[in-house]
């Protein structure tokens, strides 16, 4: 999975997501490409994994590591966003 964010005056303006994995991460995605926009940054990486699941209708047992992996990609694009040359001023971190 790969989410791409982006960001205006520390909020998410736009988000979207790219995977190939099964339908329950592309559920997930979508949800969460949701449940984030508008929010700055620090609050959508409070976004649970249960808060997913629970806007999704709750996934079977087997495809509740879906919801785990989205969050984790979605902090990990936020991680990325410090890091790139986009943007000098990491001191000002979400």
């Amino acid at each position: 999975m790969q989410i791409l964010v982006k960001i205006y005056d520390k909020i998410i303006a736009d988000i979207g997501f790219r995977t190939d994995g099964c339908d329950s991460t592309r559920a997930a995605g979508s949800v969460l490409t949701e449940l984030s926009k508008g929010l700055t940054m620090q609050q959508a990486r409070e976004i649970t994994p249960s808060q997913i699941d629970m806007a999704l209708d709750g996934l079977p047992e087997d495809h509740k590591h879906c919801v785990v992996l989205t969050r984790e990609t979605l902090h990990k694009a936020i991680d990325n966003y410090f890091k790139s040359d986009m943007n000098p001023s990491v001191k000002d971190r979400c």
